[in-house]
């Protein structure tokens, strides 16, 4: 039989910084934000993209393995942190949820977080109309189901495979409308360049 937990029960879940005011670049800063605008809901980082600013009171940046979770929006989705960061910081439109029991992979966590249960149960318990917003004591409370770490790293393993095939299906579509665009092109007398009919 396959355990439950909340997740409460398995990791810490804490809001990120509140800025009283939006985020402002400062070049000089040596402390960098991860804001939700830079977490897709595909579940990747743009890490490249992150405002620096100056250095802050708060210390609490991410780390490796945590998992940054996007609680505002008609869809909360979120993301792994799968590399070693120094000084990032997540701002208060992202939960930050860190793993205490060792019997739980981060990666399968991350995963379950954006399957359709959970999905469903956020969006049961998502409140506003005009910006909705998923309340911590309600992430905190989700039911995660936590098979034996062999499972995890199976399930773990699969999603990999499934999102590098969708990456390449994405690829070969493009690849295909390019294609056909050139030949309906060439067939009606226009050239495929962007600045077609400019001189």
């Amino acid at each position: 039989m396959i355990k439950r937990a909340a997740l409460n029960e398995v990791a810490l879940v804490r809001l990120g910084h509140h800025f009283r005011t939006s985020v402002k670049t400062d070049p000089t800063g040596n402390v960098r934000v991860l804001q939700m605008k830079d977490v897709s809901p595909d579940g990747d980082v743009r890490w490249d993209g992150l405002t620096q600013v100056v250095e802050l009171k708060d210390k609490t940046f991410v780390k490796k393995g945590d998992i940054v979770f996007a609680h505002r929006g008609s869809r909360n989705y979120s993301a792994l942190v799968d590399r070693e960061v120094q000084n990032v910081l997540a701002s208060g439109n992202l939960f930050v949820i860190r793993i205490l029991d060792t019997g739980v992979m981060a990666e399968y966590l991350n995963w379950y977080l954006n399957q359709e249960p959970a999905q469903v149960f956020f969006e049961q318990h998502r409140e506003g109309s005009y910006i909705p917003m998923l309340r911590g004591e309600w992430l905190k409370a989700l039911n995660v189901p936590i098979p034996s770490l062999e499972i995890q790293k199976q399930v773990v393993g699969l999603n990999k495979i499934r999102k590098s095939e969708k990456a390449l299906e994405k690829l070969l579509s493009e690849k295909k409308d390019l294609l056909v665009q050139s030949v309906v092109y060439k067939k009606i007398g226009l050239n495929t360049g962007r600045h077609n009919g400019k001189k």
